[in-house]
């Protein structure tokens, strides 16, 4: 699975772009389960087209934290939920999972070294 490839652009912009998916992800849940599912699918899709596992990572950490904190509001707004512990892992596994796989993303690649410093 490739990770970025120039046309993309920074690894950064990448990131961010996805991850601004993911957020506007969850809002579709309000239109509907099919809809939701299409429209999750279809944000997915084009993340890791474009910018593989660096994609998904943003596209999951951007939903899982967004997810989350919606539904922390939920008791602060006078609402309730019978079981909070379950819509909280909704969020919080794709949150971890897209963290994890940021890390994956970020670390160095073995066999590759930085460049050497030209000052020393």
């Amino acid at each position: 699975m490739r990770t970025l490839d120039r046309q993309t652009g920074s690894p950064v912009r990448s990131w961010a772009l996805s991850a601004l998916f993911g957020v506007v992800a969850p809002l579709f849940t309000s239109l509907g389960l099919l809809i939701a599912i299409l429209a999750i699918g279809t944000i997915v899709a084009i993340a890791v087209r474009h910018a593989g596992l660096l994609g998904l990572s943003g596209v999951l950490t951007g939903f899982g934290a967004c997810w989350t904190v919606l539904v922390l509001r939920i008791p602060a707004t006078g609402g309730s939920l019978d079981n909070l512990a379950f819509w909280l892992a909704v969020g919080l596994v794709p949150l971890v999972v897209g963290l994890a796989a940021l890390a994956l993303t970020a670390s160095p690649r073995p066999g590759r070294l930085p460049p050497p410093d030209s000052r020393r």
